[in-house]
């Protein structure tokens, strides 16, 4: 086990932590997205060598599209390891889109989950290593993401783990921190 950093900060600081930090993480977008952004997949790994994932959990998300086309639009879909099923964010061409840090789509680990950090040089626990599908669709995926974890239980709460740039769509991304 491995302490998460944001919650030990706040150890350090009030002699206590909140007691939702370091269980929410999520993937936010980070660059207009001109119509709705679709995520097909996505999973998270502790480990830069995207071995060692996130234990089972509950997937969170911001708002979900639910229009009378998209009724099956739930944030599980993004987490149930089927490439054919999606989230989408709930943005739209009508409303010029998604702005940069506007949509995330995540992932609540259990109150009893161990964080842990592989890494005998790293001594906090974190979102090492991502992977990711969105759409292929140049006007329904971002082209940088970012990840966070929470400090608290609101949708604002977080802190940057990682930014990327230059993503595709259609195809599985990786990423690990440089």
């Amino acid at each position: 086990a491995a302490p998460i950093q944001v919650c030990q900060k706040q150890i350090q600081e009030r002699g206590s932590k909140d007691p939702y930090c370091g269980l929410k993480w999520g993937v936010w977008n980070t660059a207009r997205v001109p119509e709705f952004w679709v995520v097909h997949e996505v999973e998270f790994y502790w480990d830069y060598d995207c071995k060692t994932k996130f234990p089972p959990g509950l997937p969170r998300s911001s708002t979900t599209n639910t229009a009378r086309t998209l009724r099956q639009n739930k944030n599980e879909r993004a987490w149930d390891r089927d490439e054919s099923t999606y989230w989408v964010s709930e943005c739209n061409v009508l409303t010029a889109g998604c702005n940069p840090w506007q949509h995330y789509i995540g992932y609540q680990i259990p109150t009893d989950a161990t964080p842990v950090s592989l890494d005998p040089l790293q001594e906090f626990a974190t979102l090492r290593c991502i992977r990711f599908l969105q759409s292929g669709a140049a006007t329904r995926m971002t082209q940088s993401v970012a990840t966070v974890v929470w400090a608290n239980d609101t949708d604002f709460g977080y802190e940057l783990i990682q930014e990327y740039t230059d993503l595709a769509g259609g195809s599985w991304t990786r990423r690990a921190p440089p």
